[in-house]
């Protein structure tokens, strides 16, 4: 007797298939797979921008330190007088105006410097945009980027006893402040160049704003 032969259709029926329910788990192991995926890829661009943010803040606290130094290349002494106790503070226009008695944000306050009201504002402005850009008081509400600057003593002029506010040596802080909202409808009231002090705005906003600080020493040119 030859062995008995199965049915096609009956070795069909008899395969096992998948269950409703192992279709359901697998769809979820998969939807929980992909949903933690996206959360990463998520966190990956938020964490790119807010790096190429701080790239940013950086390149202008740089900026900005540059143009101090530059600026105290001209601060020197009246025809070459190292002995005088006067000075031509007024040339550094980027610090030295906070540098005269009397001045409330001088020493150890924070102050915006000037803002240029035309273009070009290339190494002039204190706001700038997302790319870095200087900007004027027309576009201030493109503003992503403010400075503050805070200008204390170090060395006094020893030749200047009795006098007020003349040094030989300073240091200039330099901080960038941006917000940590990446993107805004309306620009925020309580941004550049609305408040100076960076201390107060965080205080008054805990949280809101991400800071940056830089510093250099600024000394007077004696040989000039």
């Amino acid at each position: 007797m030859s062995p008995r032969k199965s049915h096609p259709v009956a070795r069909r029926l008899g395969r096992r298939a998948f269950t409703a329910v192992e279709v359901l788990l697998a769809m979820t192991v998969l939807a929980i797979g992909a949903a933690g995926v996206m959360s990463m890829q998520r966190g990956a661009i938020l964490g790119d921008m807010e790096a190429r943010r701080l790239d940013v803040a950086n390149s202008v606290s740089r900026a900005w330190i540059e143009r101090l130094r530059r600026d105290s290349t001209v601060w020197t002494t009246p025809n070459g007088n190292m002995t005088s106790a006067a000075d031509n503070c007024g040339n550094a226009a980027s610090f030295c105006p906070q540098v005269v008695a009397g001045c409330p944000s001088y020493p150890g306050g924070w102050y915006v410097p000037n803002i240029p009201t035309a273009y070009p504002a290339d190494g002039q402005s204190p706001m700038f945009d997302a790319l870095g850009r200087d900007l004027i008081t027309a576009d201030a509400s493109k503003a992503v980027y403010c400075v503050a600057i805070r200008v204390d003593p170090i060395v006094d002029n020893p030749y200047a006893a009795g006098t007020t506010n003349t040094h030989e040596l300073l240091r200039a802080t330099v901080v960038v402040y941006w917000s940590k909202q990446l993107i805004w409808g309306t620009p925020d009231s309580t941004f550049c160049p609305y408040s100076v002090d960076p201390v107060v705005q965080e205080v008054a906003h805990p949280g809101t704003y991400h800071f940056l600080y830089a510093s250099t020493p600024l000394m007077k040119n004696l040989l000039q």
